[in-house]
């Protein structure tokens, strides 16, 4: 194959190499033989896609954090469920999520951003609770052609897109909104340097869409610092990114089926 590729497994002891070489050998076999028709939609190219939770100037104080973000490739890398976490005092009734797209040489830039509707949630959230929201925020291949320089058919760049919360309704009636949710300092920090110092033992690690492959893996890259990755056992099409400082409460074994 001209390659050496690294077969990558969190939660499995080390000496288990012959276990492990058969799980790279199943996974990695059957996407050769068969690729997925569902990435059709995704476009040609050299680029790259992560997702993760806001780092946006001031996401510290939102009053919910979105503190994990899952996307699929089976629906076009698009973001389907997050995790929230009311900081408040109060109990939230609705949210609603905003979304912006960078290209990692210039992070400061928002290239493409948007919100989805207000999101009525099945059970008020309380003050400290944990909630997982599935619910459809973007699809990268929806919104990849507006990325691609002008009269090019093929997208080239590295491109994060970073979820949070836009807009909180609360059970009293009263409501909290980003004072401009479509806005950013130009002459600010970076992203990267607004997160805080991660934790011992952080994994240091965002799930990447691997194009070559077609596959997810999670990888130590810029802006990685204060997240872990998971990616379901077997199944390289879908991968949760969260923060170090809200870690999933679900257990964190996961193979890595398709890595470098």
């Amino acid at each position: 194959m001209g390659s050496f590729i690294t077969l990558l497994l969190i939660g499995m002891p080390v000496g288990h190499w012959s276990d492990s070489h058969a799980l790279w050998e199943e996974c990695y076999s059957s996407q050769q033989r068969a690729p997925h028709p569902q990435l059709a939609g995704l476009p040609r190219g050299n680029w790259s896609f992560s997702a993760i939770p806001t780092v946006r100037p001031g996401h510290e104080t939102i009053p919910v954090d979105v503190w994990s973000v899952t996307s699929d490739a089976r629906r076009g890398l698009a973001v389907t469920k997050v995790q929230l976490k009311n900081r408040s005092a109060k109990t939230v009734t609705a949210v609603r999520l905003a979304w912006d797209v960078i290209e990692l040489s210039d992070p400061n830039r928002i290239l493409l951003q948007g919100q989805t509707p207000l999101i009525r949630l099945e059970t008020p959230l309380r003050a400290g609770e944990r909630v997982a929201l599935e619910h459809f925020v973007v699809a990268f291949a929806d919104i990849a052609a507006s990325l691609r320089a002008p009269g090019s058919e093929v997208l080239s760049g590295d491109y994060r897109l970073e979820v949070g919360v836009g807009e909180i309704v609360y059970e009293d009636g009263s409501r909290w909104t980003r004072e401009d949710p479509h806005g950013i300092n130009p002459k600010g920090p970076t992203p990267a340097a607004l997160r805080v110092s991660p934790q011992s033992g952080c994994p240091n690690q965002i799930c990447f869409w691997d194009v070559q492959r077609e596959c997810y893996v999670c990888r130590s890259t810029g802006g990685s610092e204060g997240f872990g990755c998971t990616i379901p056992t077997r199944d390289s099409l879908q991968c949760t990114g969260w923060r170090c400082s809200a870690p999933p409460e679900e257990p964190l074994g996961a193979s890595l089926c398709c890595g470098r």
